[in-house]
């Protein structure tokens, strides 16, 4: 195996355990305040700031789409990638 393939299974390996640590998914914004980012227990994940109220939105949907589970399936279909290409 090479080194660079080591190397990203490790990165995938710690992202991994990041995402499965963090708040129950999925994510969403709150619909009572668009500023705060619930997870699927209802709990508060983050309370966005930004210079804007645009850039705020933008922020908090960032956040939202970018939760743990988003995470997981990105490092499987990497993952996937990964064993389906021809050695080499």
């Amino acid at each position: 195996m090479s080194s660079l393939a080591d190397f990203l299974r490790a990165r995938y390996a710690e992202r991994r355990a990041i995402a499965e640590a963090a708040s129950p998914w999925p994510w969403k914004i709150n619909p009572e305040d668009p500023e705060e980012v619930l997870a699927s227990d209802g709990i508060l994940v983050a309370d966005v700031f930004a210079l804007s109220s645009n850039q705020t939105r933008n922020t908090a949907t960032f956040i939202a789409t970018n939760d743990p589970a988003d995470v997981l399936a990105d490092l499987d279909a990497k993952l996937a990638l990964r064993q389906a290409r021809p050695p080499g």
